[in-house]
This record gives C-alpha cells, sequence and structure tokens, in this order.
C-alpha cells in the first residue's frame, strides 16, 4: 500500500536521519574540507598578514572560537587585504563546525559577494549548500544547486553538483529522484572512465530496496484503532503501547458500564467526557503517528547506508 507522507513528518524525518547521520555528513558533504586559505600564503605574511596565517593554523587545529576572533582581527586591521574574501569563508568554516548555522551562512554569502576568482567563489558555493543540506534546509540547498546548475557547462562541476543532489534528496527520503541523480553520477563516471561502478550498483540496489520496503499505512492504522483500539498500534509495530492502550479503553468502558448500571450517571456522564474520549482519540492520533514513525525508521536507516556508501567507496562490496 502506498504510503504518503504529511510535510512536517517528512522533515521531522529529515532531521532524525541529519541527526543521526552527522558524522557521514561531515565526511560526505565536505567535498574540500581544508582551512579556508592555503597552508603556503598563510605562513606568508607579506601576503595576507600574521593575523590570518594564526587564524589559519587554528583553524587546522580545531579551535574554531580562537580562529573566529583571529579572522574578524585581521578584517579589522586590514579591511582592503587580499585574504578577506578567504577571511569571510574562514569565518564561515569555522562557524560551521560550532553549529552555528545562521551565521555561517551569513558568512559565506559575505565571502560570496567579495571573491573575485571563479575557482574560489565555486568552492565557497559548495560549501554553503553543504551548510544548508547538514542544516536541514533542503529546500533552500535544492533551489541553490539549480540556480547553479543553469550556468554551469564544466563536467567536474556538473558532477559535484549532481552528487550534492543524490544527497539532498537522500536526505529527503525522495527515493527516485536520488535514484535519477545517482544513475547521472554513474553515467558521467562511465563517460569519464573513472573506476566506481561497484559503488554505484550498490547505491542503486540500496534505493530499489528501500523503495520496496514493506510500510505501514497511517490510514490503515487509524481505522484499526477506531474499531479496537489500540489495535492500530500493533498493526504499526508498537505492540506494548498497543496493548497500554487497548487495556486503558477496555477498563474505561468497564467502569462506565458499571456506572451506568448502578444509575451514576453523571459520574458516568462525566467519565466519558474527560476521560474516555481523551483515551479513545489519543488511541487513533497515537496509531497514526506509530505507522508514520515506522516509516521515518525504515527511510532513515536506508539514507544513513547509502550516505555512508557514498561516503566510503570502499564499502560497496560489504552492503
Amino acid at each position: 500500500m502506498a504510503h504518503e507522507w504529511r510535510p512536517e513528518d517528512r522533515a521531522r524525518g529529515v532531521q532524525r536521519t541529519v541527526r543521526r547521520g552527522l558524522c557521514v555528513l561531515v565526511v560526505v558533504l565536505s567535498i574540500a574540507p581544508a582551512a579556508s586559505g592555503s597552508d603556503e600564503r598563510a605562513g606568508q605574511d607579506g601576503y595576507c598578514g600574521s593575523a590570518f596565517g594564526l587564524a589559519e593554523h587554528l583553524y587546522a587545529q580545531g579551535l574554531f572560537d580562537e580562529a573566529i576572533t583571529e579572522y574578524l582581527r585581521y578584517l579589522f586591521l586590514r579591511p582592503g587585504g587580499d585574504c578577506v574574501a578567504e577571511a569571510y569563508r574562514g569565518i564561515a568554516l569555522s562557524l560551521r563546525e560550532s553549529g552555528s548555522w545562521d551565521r555561517s551562512l551569513a558568512y559565506f554569502d559575505q565571502a560570496l559577494r567579495t571573491y573575485s576568482d571563479d575557482g574560489d567563489r565555486w568552492q565557497c558555493e559548495l560549501d554553503a549548500i553543504a551548510t544548508m543540506i547538514a542544516a536541514g534546509r533542503l529546500s533552500g540547498a535544492e533551489y541553490r544547486i539549480l540556480r547553479l546548475r543553469a550556468t554551469v557547462r564544466s563536467v567536474d562541476r556538473i558532477r559535484q553538483l549532481e552528487y550534492y543532489t543524490a544527497m539532498l534528496f537522500t536526505l529527503s527520503h525522495r527515493w527516485g529522484e536520488a535514484r535519477t541523480a545517482v544513475e547521472r553520477l554513474r553515467e558521467i563516471d562511465r563517460r569519464q572512465g573513472a573506476v566506481g561502478e561497484a559503488r554505484w550498483r550498490s547505491v542503486l540496489a540500496l534505493l530499489d530496496e528501500v523503495q520496496g520496503a514493506p510500510r505501514k499505512s497511517p490510514d490503515t492504522a487509524r481505522w484499526l484503532s477506531v474499531l479496537l483500539p489500540g489495535a492500530g498500534q500493533i498493526y504499526a509495530g508498537d505492540a506494548w503501547q498497543g496493548v497500554v492502550a487497548l487495556a486503558a479503553n477496555a477498563g474505561c468502558v468497564g467502569v462506565l458500564t458499571y456506572g451506568v448500571t448502578q444509575g451514576r450517571y453523571l459520574e458516568s456522564a462525566i467519565l466519558f467526557l474527560y476521560i474516555a474520549t481523551r483515551l479513545y482519540s489519543g488511541a487513533l492520533y497515537n496509531a497514526e503517528e506509530a505507522a508514520y514513525s515506522w516509516n521515518t525508521r525504515i527511510d532513515s536507516e536506508f539514507a544513513l547506508q547509502i550516505l555512508a556508501l557514498l561516503a566510503d567507496p570502499e564499502r560497496a562490496g560489504s552492503i
């Protein structure tokens, strides 16, 4: 039975995948995770200055707060220096490492406005896309990719964008579109004679598997609980909570029946209005949520496998 996503459940599933796969994302999404400038430039005081060199060193050591301080000091001392754009990008990368997504993206945009070199600007665009994906802002990342794709002609750059696209659709659990992106990557590698066929076969096999994985229908779960509270949760794989819901509703019905037979109508009415109806509606809601959780868990597990495989081609033979 087809499984239909509510927008809020897709977003929640994506967030769960991002949280669980953050270590994978750091490897996969950072195509060029080096510090913002080269070691050679960082060491030349005459080119960028000692503050910039110290900032680069601190970034390489993982001291991101201290690196930001030195990048800002460089910008203050050398507002027209040769490495202003690199300093903005260094701040953005440091903030990304610290999980400050909004500020990181703001500094990436500042760097993009400052860069004059096309190659540096391109890498900064990729860094910004990676940051948006890692932050779970997938629609924004998709827009950015589409905007770049409209102007790119280089095969290498097209491949990079397709790689990010495959990541984005995998995290979004948009499996058909992820498969299309992977197939395009596979075709590009074939044309370039690149080695990696085993990886693409493994990724495509996982994409086929996730699309055919057994799902739970939220509608079926809800209707089962309409007929018998708790049955929908049992169907959706949450047997313990289903038994609890069944016992609670059965107990409430028993107490209501006893109260009515004893002529305690007021107490029974209060029990029905304030407890029984809540237990019953809660069973319906929880059954639907259990089905969504089941489907989200399946999608998240497959997404992490695909991300890990794309990050490490050597795993292709073991999946």
